[in-house]
């Protein structure tokens, strides 16, 4: 580390490939995590539920897009109006893969931001925790689809709020000594 006017600053090295390469595979991770819910909905979603269920309601969305309802049954997320006539299995299987992208999804900012910030100034350990927490991920969709449900998440679950403390923590000690506050105590 460098200092600018007493300031600690980081500066990357080539251990910093470690962060950037761990944070594309989080995201490449989210993406395919993302994706799965589609071979979900299509299974459920079927050609064949369309037509049995909602041939009339399919005659109204043309009018109003040109198109028929189906396969999918786009814009419906699993939870809509077309999901009332799925056998509770089905429905269980579609709403725990949006479920699980969707948790995926709504800490993605968070954990990428920490992970490079963090990586800054502790390339490796940032690299390592980012091992880590896609393993917890991958604990909690696979523990969250099988027969146990939300209980099968909670090892994954554990796994990446450790994982999102520590970068967080790593953030902000890094910040914090940035700052030059924390050299008096000889950190």
């Amino acid at each position: 580390k460098t200092t600018m006017s007493g300031l600690n600053m980081p500066v990357l090295s080539p251990d910093y490939g470690y962060v950037v390469s761990v944070t594309a595979l989080i995201t490449l991770q989210c993406t395919l995590t993302v994706f799965s819910v589609a071979g979900v909905r299509y299974k459920v979603f079927s050609q064949d539920y369309v037509d049995k269920n909602y041939s009339a309601e399919s005659d109204e969305v043309k009018k109003l897009t040109g198109k028929p309802l189906g396969k999918g049954l786009h814009p419906d997320p699993g939870l809509g109006r077309f999901s009332d006539k799925l056998s509770l299995p089905d429905w269980m299987e579609l709403n725990i893969a949006q479920r699980t992208a969707g948790n995926y999804l709504e800490q993605i900012t968070a954990i990428v931001t920490l992970e490079l910030l963090s990586g800054l100034f502790f390339p490796r350990v940032s690299a390592g925790i980012g091992g880590i927490y896609m393993i917890g991920r991958h604990l909690y969709t696979t523990g969250f689809k099988s027969k146990e449900g939300t209980s099968g998440r909670i090892t994954g679950f554990k796994m990446v709020m450790l994982c999102h403390l520590a970068l967080f923590a790593l953030t902000m000690f890094s910040g914090i000594r940035m700052t030059g506050h924390l050299e008096s105590l000889g950190l």
